[in-house]
């Protein structure tokens, strides 16, 4: 089948400074995905669901030799490190790919096993770096923003629907979409399904996008690719959030966003957990 629904991509360059109107230049390219393929084809994948860490077939491709799948093991200990205890049985596979340096790093996509579960993929490329694996700041970033992407698309926080993740063309997937929209009565849409009453991602959404109903300015965002949509806004936000202390005004809107998780009190226990895994 063709699972079209929960393509989430994060860039190891950064743009920002360049302004608006680049921003949403690449709207039309990030905020919806075009097709069934992600970016990076993986060269290799594991199965990681519950504490496993075994090698799983892709045809075609070579076998990785015992090196590099020790080194890919370390690449998936050190996600599982940052990784907050909500997700860790909702990531089932982990794939290794590249594109060459500086390119795509990573990204999130529903797994071919159910829809609750998850695939993440890493450039290996990218991670080492060229002076050393996670030498990089990005390595950081990237990893936290595709880990947000699980934590507000899990079963407890969307509707997720079936028809949406089986869809076997674009045409069947378009057309569901739009019916689960008509009836999703005003909240956030997601391309999974639609969002809880009660869920992060449409508390986030009405905060900041419900009426949002003026050209929106790049200084409402705490990066570019925020700009692109609500899943990249609130990603992108519970990034900053993590990595960076907590503002000491919030008056600016891109500081609300941020804000916005430390009235939780269980993101600031998730915030502490994933920063230990950093260090």
């Amino acid at each position: 089948f063709m699972n079209r629904s929960a393509l989430h991509v994060k860039r190891a360059f950064f743009l920002s400074g360049i302004g608006l109107g680049i921003a949403l230049a690449v709207t039309a390219f990030f905020a919806f995905w075009q097709t069934s393929e992600a970016f990076i084809d993986p060269s290799v994948r594991y199965r990681v669901l519950r504490g496993v860490f075994v090698l799983d077939t892709i045809p075609g491709d070579e076998a990785p030799t015992a090196a590099d799948q020790i080194r890919h093991q370390e690449l998936w200990q050190y996600v599982q490190k940052i990784a907050p205890r909500q997700i860790e049985d909702s990531i089932a596979y982990f794939e290794i790919g590249t594109d060459g340096y500086s390119a795509e790093l990573a990204h999130v996509v529903q797994s071919g096993i159910g829809k609750e579960y998850w695939t993440l993929l890493l450039d290996e490329e990218d991670a080492a770096g060229p002076k050393g694996r996670f030498e990089s700041v990005t390595v950081n970033e990237t990893i936290v923003h595709e880990l947000a992407h699980i934590l507000f698309a899990t079963e407890d926080q969307i509707d997720l629907d079936e028809t949406l993740y089986r869809s076997a063309t674009v045409e069947e997937w378009d057309e569901r979409y739009l019916e689960l929209a008509r009836g999703c009565e005003g909240n956030y849409m997601t391309t999974e399904g639609c969002s809880k009453d009660d869920s992060y991602i449409n508390a986030f959404y009405q905060a900041f996008w419900a009426d949002l109903d003026v050209y929106p300015s790049y200084d409402d965002y705490v990066t570019w690719y925020a700009v692109t949509s609500v899943d990249e806004d609130i990603a992108e936000s519970f990034m900053v959030f993590v990595l960076e202390d907590r503002p000491k005004a919030s008056v600016q809107i891109r500081h609300k966003k941020v804000d916005f998780f430390w009235e939780y009190p269980e993101f600031v226990e998730m915030r502490e957990e994933m920063r230990d895994g950093l260090q």
